[in-house]
């Protein structure tokens, strides 16, 4: 099994791993939540206006950098360079395929408006009047725009994903990381708000890694018509 197979194994085995915990030890969830939960007052995060302005950045951050990277790649394909500022075109469409698939399709719009989980401030432990279910169990607590995978989250560690590009390892690592610390900051956030939970957070990044995983070894390591590869840049 070469390093893309077993990088792939160790994801897939941390989930499931991740899973049991949250089923066998539900509580847990809870417990993560309760610490920025204040009786009588919710979670007091959700209407702190530093807070509300951070997160406004990173929303408006996601919108900035899917249309740059888009327009990077129109003006690509326009001029017929396969390279523009030092990002080729394989790159670029790996990124917006990351997005496209990871936060827009299979994070909000499967996942949040299907599985029907409820988000902290609406179970009963915290005030609410609907009940808490395990993340991997799906349930009808919550009709649309649900708390499980969390959308903000999917889109911060989704940087995580171009430490899959081909490039030097001390590259490769420091989107991992980038990614990894994004994503854990932003996931602080959504919990102190009672907009998500924990595991809500935990499982967009396996998420996030699989769907790189998976794309980086249809655009890199599969074989594509031979005009589509050279298109790209990753074929002869």
């Amino acid at each position: 099994m070469d390093r893309a197979g077993r990088l792939s194994l160790w994801i897939c085995l941390a989930a499931v791993a991740s899973a049991a915990v949250f089923i066998v030890f539900p509580g847990f969830d809870l417990f993560l939540s309760r610490l920025f939960y204040l009786p009588g007052r919710g979670f007091p995060a959700e209407a702190d206006r530093t807070v509300q302005t951070v997160r406004y950045l990173w929303r408006l951050s996601a919108w900035i950098v899917v249309i740059g990277a888009s327009g990077l790649l129109l003006a690509s394909a326009l001029l017929g360079r396969p390279r523009l500022l030092g990002v080729g075109r394989a790159a670029l469409v790996f990124f917006l395929l990351v997005q496209a698939l990871g936060p827009g399709l299979l994070v909000n719009t499967v996942l949040k408006d299907n599985w029907g989980r409820a988000r902290p401030s609406q179970v009963a432990e915290f005030g609410g009047a609907k009940r808490y279910d395990p993340p991997i169990l799906p349930t009808d607590q919550c009709g649309r725009n649900c708390s499980f995978v969390g959308g903000e989250a999917a889109y911060a560690f989704s940087f995580m994903a171009l430490g899959f590009l081909p490039g030097p390892v001390h590259r490769r690592r420091s989107w991992f990381a980038f990614g990894a610390a994004f994503g854990v900051a932003v996931s602080a956030v959504r919990v102190a708000q009672g907009g998500h939970f924990v595991s809500d957070c935990l499982f967009a990044g396996f998420l996030m890694l699989l769907i790189g995983w998976a794309l980086h070894a249809l655009l890199y390591r599969a074989p594509l018509p031979q005009r589509l590869a050279r298109w790209l840049g990753t074929g002869p």
